[in-house]
């Protein structure tokens, strides 16, 4: 799991705490992390929530082209490092 936040973080140039909704969506789909591992992880009240969040982004990735590219590049490095 950590990989997935570590490439997103470096991705954006960020911190930990600032790209969630996207290693939110990619935790669920690389390595299907549970929605409670994730929402403990993120301190994220709960679940549900998790779910609306990597709802929202399988949306965007399909109409956003920015946002799918930045979930390929994302994913092609963390492909490239294990």
């Amino acid at each position: 799991m950590k990989i997935v936040i570590s490439a997103v973080c470096k991705n954006y140039s960020i911190s930990f705490n600032e790209p969630r909704s996207i290693a939110v969506y990619l935790l669920c789909q690389i390595h299907g992390a549970s929605l409670n591992n994730i929402d403990e992880m993120f301190n994220i009240k709960a679940y549900s929530t998790v779910s609306s969040i990597v709802q929202k982004n399988s949306r965007l990735k399909k109409y956003d082209r920015k946002i799918k590219t930045q979930i390929k590049k994302i994913q092609d490095s963390i492909s490239m490092g294990q």
